[in-house]
């Protein structure tokens, strides 16, 4: 097996936005699958470091508009966090859609996280700070591993430290 420390990629995205001074951060996506569970104990675990009880959970879907409506309904119930941890890019630029919506300015006003480095994260408006999986590294290694297995060799589980992208920060 070969991916990323999706724990440590939670970590350091919860991190980021708690050293900047943001105290209500929430979580927004979904832990039904190993990968998304880990970033969200990451989120948690980091608000224990820090001495603060974890924000809100916000369930929603991984994908954009049915994500930014899940966001939208969050928000309408009168919560107001200032930091938000999205499980993916798209759940983050769906958070930036809900804000925006709702008057809000981001990052001055809430600062977010994405999550992967995908190819919208650059392109989004504000360009979106992120958590990068090396794909390329894994995608090599996976190949790799491969043909060593095909050749019959046991290989060993390797898993990456992601890094965060920071591309923009409140002032």
């Amino acid at each position: 097996m070969v991916g990323t420390d999706n724990f440590e990629g939670g970590l350091i995205a919860t991190r980021h936005l708690l050293a900047s001074g943001r105290r209500r951060v929430a979580f927004v996506g979904t832990t039904d699958f190993p990968e998304f569970r880990a970033r969200y104990e990451g989120y948690v675990a980091a608000h224990r470091e820090a001495g603060i009880d974890p924000g809100d959970f916000v369930l929603s879907p991984l994908v954009l508009q049915p994500a930014v409506a899940a966001i939208d309904a969050y928000l309408a119930g009168g919560a107001w966090p200032d930091g938000i941890v999205g499980a993916t890019d798209v759940v983050a630029i769906a958070a930036i859609r809900a804000l925006r919506g709702r008057g809000l300015s981001v990052p001055n006003d809430v600062s977010i996280t994405g999550y992967n480095d995908s190819s919208i994260a650059a392109q989004a408006i504000p360009p979106l700070t992120t958590v990068r999986q090396d794909v390329a590294q894994c995608s090599s290694l996976v190949v790799d591993r491969l043909f060593w297995r095909i050749g019959g060799e046991l290989c060993e589980r390797v898993i990456l430290t992601p890094e965060l992208v920071i591309r923009i920060t409140a002032p």
